[in-house]
């Protein structure tokens, strides 16, 4: 979904490529500017605003406005773009089932990340202007280079783990964390700086800010792909389905604002995909004989590409 904005020498160009993107690092980035050019166009004759949106309505909410946030909410129509500006963290929380829950974009601009909202890691942004164009970034990138740890923590645990042991072998320990729920209280008394932790991106927006903070102050390593889900779909078991292999080559293209997290669309997914299918539990996909398919296995490992466990 894109929002494209000119006026009066302002101009934001700004994709939401998922149903939520929060918008924080605020200071000095143009974030007050474009809800006041916002408001402001609606003001002027059409020929001296461009003002472009993919979506049908564009809803402005504010803490200042007399409108309570979940009223606004549930008034908006389907498929609106709703601009939420600077509600306190409880107020984001108390209304994140319904942000969740309804089928609308959302644009939140807010110093503090609410903890209880689907958003992803690549959906987390800062502004940034170029050429005299606001845009969206994420502050959050994915390495370029290998990742080489000395010991690995994930957030899931059961098949999982067992996943990742069967890589480490017996060079490296694996442990799960057994929910992003305590992944924060890991990593601030972690002392090794070439720790892994692999969570799920998917759900994690609400601890990427702190994460990528505390990661400057005491170094770890991170991996944070879709889901558990996602990484198994990379599986040549998959080659043939072209449905699985558009979420794996870009999930952003499967979803929209009907969708209220990539995470629980990736587990219903592989669930229609593979009979019995179970979180906790390697697919029978990727057995042969009742053990491992080395085969099959190092072919997943490959397309992930970026974790390299063989120079311990």
């Amino acid at each position: 979904m894109r929002i494209r904005v000119d006026f009066r020498g302002v101009a934001y160009s700004l994709d939401l490529r998922r149903k939520i993107t929060i918008v924080v690092d605020l200071s000095a980035t143009g974030k007050t500017r474009l809800l006041s050019t916002l408001r402001d166009a609606r003001l002027f004759p059409a020929e001296l605003v461009v003002m472009e949106c993919d979506a049908p309505e564009i809803i402005l909410v504010a803490d200042t406005e007399e409108v309570p946030l979940e009223t606004a909410i549930r008034g908006s129509a389907d498929g609106s773009l709703i601009i939420i500006d600077e509600y306190s963290q409880r107020e984001l929380n108390k209304a994140s089932d319904l942000i969740n829950q309804k089928h609308c974009w959302f644009l939140i601009i807010n110093r503090e990340l609410p903890s209880n909202v689907h958003v992803s890691v690549s959906s987390v942004c800062r502004m940034v202007v170029s050429d005299g164009v606001h845009t969206l970034e994420p502050i959050y990138r994915s390495a370029d280079d290998a990742i080489i740890p000395t010991s690995v923590k994930c957030e899931g645990s059961g098949g999982e783990v067992r996943f990742y042991r069967y890589f480490a072998a017996e060079k490296m320990k694996v442990h799960g964390i057994g929910g992003n729920g305590r992944i924060w209280d890991e990593l601030e008394k972690n002392t090794d700086p070439t720790l892994l932790l692999i969570a799920d991106g998917a759900a994690l927006g609400f601890l990427i800010s702190d994460i990528l903070k505390l990661q400057k102050k005491k170094p770890f390593l991170v991996y944070f792909p879709e889901s558990f889900e996602w990484v198994l779909m990379l599986s040549d078991y998959f080659d043939d389905d072209a449905k699985i292999r558009s979420v794996t080559a870009n999930i952003e293209d499967e979803l929209d604002y009907r969708h209220e997290s990539a995470e629980r669309y990736l587990a219903s997914l592989m669930k229609s995909k593979v009979h019995n299918y179970s979180k906790g539990e390697l697919p029978e996909f990727l057995y042969m004989e009742g053990v491992l398919d080395e085969s099959r296995m190092r072919i997943i490992w490959e397309r992930i590409g970026i974790l390299d466990f063989s120079k311990v």
